[in-house]
């Protein structure tokens, strides 16, 4: 993702941030849960970074063999359209070209209301 990235031609900058701590300890909730992500977007909120991120794009559970990402129906149309046809000009063969709808612990519905990226 690097590789492409770096030689594409963009305007803004392009953070690829590795996150930990997402798992919840006990049990999902407000507080146990996203450790990684909220401490991301609380930083960016005070400095304010936050405010001038125009996409986040989630690369999750991405070790595996032989990998092949879904075209998530449930992803903004723009920037899924973006993902693949920049996908579509990589040597690996990543990307299934099968649109489907992904639920997991990233998913809005999946966390505490108040857990969520507003």
């Amino acid at each position: 993702m690097a590789r492409v990235a770096s030689r594409l031609p963009h305007r803004n900058d392009i953070y690829l941030v590795w996150l930990d701590g997402e798992e919840a300890i006990a049990a999902w909730s407000d507080t146990d849960g996203t450790y990684g992500s909220r401490h991301l977007a609380a930083r960016w909120a005070a400095d304010g970074t936050l405010s001038k991120v125009k996409a986040l794009i989630n690369v999750d559970m991405i070790g595996d063999r032989d990998l092949s990402l879904v075209n998530d129906t449930n992803s903004t149309d723009w920037l899924r359209r973006l993902v693949w046809d920049t996908a579509a000009n990589s040597p690996e063969q990543l990307c299934s070209t099968d649109p489907g709808a992904l639920e997991d612990d990233t998913s809005p519905s999946s966390r505490p209301a108040r857990a969520r990226w507003t």
